[in-house]
């Protein structure tokens, strides 16, 4: 009568409270960090005795960090793309696999002691400086509005970090498609 495993896809992504639920496994990735939240705090919970466990198979800690660590939140609108950030700040012990803070010294599951690992340069004798003659189309919109096809619409889509169909959306409403 009791169970052990449940999955899902979207359908109890945000407020869903399950206590029980002590191991949160994720497969999709996004870029969403508000959806990461979510989804990982699912199995952290609080109930008495537990210890909460996140497999994260598709890199989401590595974008956005331990799911409880500090964040410095604000309404001020942010600039430039998720991909154009640094990766969080969080590193993976070599022993155990646990996430840990990047400033950690050493793993506060196993204890492993994190050396600095000093990397040798790479230095490509082959390379050639190429010159580029083909200006790279970029979209500089303030809003939607002011884009006059359906490329500029993607393009600004694109820039903003909205699906396609966000795009096609607009663009039938404005006409673009019939």
């Amino acid at each position: 009568g009791e169970i052990k495993v449940l999955c899902n896809l979207d359908l109890i992504g945000e407020g869903f409270d399950v206590p029980d639920c002590s191991t949160v496994i994720m497969l999709r990735p996004t870029q969403s960090l508000s959806l990461y939240i979510q989804q990982s705090m699912r199995g952290m919970r609080y109930k008495q005795g537990k210890t909460a466990i996140i497999i994260d198979h598709v890199g989401n800690v590595k974008r956005f960090g331990l799911p409880d660590m500090e964040r410095t939140w604000s309404l001020a609108p942010r600039k430039g793309s998720n991909a154009t950030k640094a990766e969080a700040p969080v590193k993976i012990c070599k022993e155990c696999f646990m996430t840990v803070s990047q400033t950690a010294k050493k793993c506060e599951h196993c204890g492993y002691e994190f050396k600095v690992e000093v990397k040798p340069m790479q230095i490509d004798e082959g390379a050639e400086l190429q010159e580029i003659t083909e200006a790279v189309f970029k979209v500089n919109y303030s809003s939607p509005a002011e884009c006059k096809n359906m490329k500029e619409l993607y393009e600004y889509a694109k820039e903003h970090n909205y699906k396609n169909g966000w795009a096609f959306h607009q663009g039938k409403a404005r006409g673009f498609i019939k």
